[in-house]
C-alpha cells in the first residue's frame, strides 16, 4: 500500500484498514500480535503495520527485525502472543527456528494466526509454517 498522502489522510486510511481487518475476522480485540516487520532507512513497514493492526483493536508488540530468535520465542510465550506478523521471509525464518524445538517446547506457544506482508508465500512455505504449532494455522496476507 502506498501512503503518499498527508498525515491526516494516512491516519484515516490506516484506521479504515484496521476496521476492515476486524470486520473480516482476521484480527481484533483479544488478539496479541508480535510483529517482526522492518523499520529504518525510510522503510516504515513496522509502524505502518503496527498502527493498522492496532486499528483493529488488537494489542501489538513490535519486535522489529533485529530481535534475536530466542528472544522472540521467549516473548511469544511470556506475553501469550497468538498472532505472528511479518514479511513472509521473517515468518519463514521464525518457523524454521521453532521447528527445531522439541514438541514439549512448541506446546508453550499459543500462536493461532499468521499475518504476512510484502512478499508472496508459496504453498510449500505455508506448509512449513504449520510446524510452529501442532495444528494448522490460518494465514492472511495483507
Amino acid at each position: 500500500m502506498v501512503f503518499a498522502t498527508d498525515s491526516e489522510e494516512t491516519r484515516q486510511q490506516r484506521a479504515v484498514i484496521g476496521s476492515l481487518l476486524r470486520n473480516c475476522g482476521i484480527i481484533g480485540p483479544g488478539d496479541w500480535v508480535l510483529t517482526l516487520h522492518v523499520s529504518g532507512h525510510l522503510y516504515r513497514a513496522l509502524d505502518l503495520m503496527a498502527e493498522t493492526m492496532e486499528g483493529s483493536g488488537a494489542t501489538v508488540l513490535c519486535a522489529g527485525s533485529a530481535m534475536e530468535q530466542d528472544d522472540i520465542f521467549e516473548t511469544l510465550v511470556e506475553y501469550r502472543v497468538n498472532v505472528i506478523a511479518g514479511d513472509s521471509g521473517q515468518v519463514m525464518q521464525l518457523s524454521r527456528y521453532i521447528s527445531s524445538f522439541p514438541e514439549e517446547q512448541k506446546k508453550q506457544l499459543l500462536v493461532n494466526k499468521v499475518i504476512y506482508t510484502s512478499e508472496p508465500m508459496t504453498p510449500g512455505h505455508a506448509v512449513r509454517i504449520v510446524y510452529i504449532v501442532v495444528t494448522a494455522l490460518p494465514m492472511s496476507s495483507i
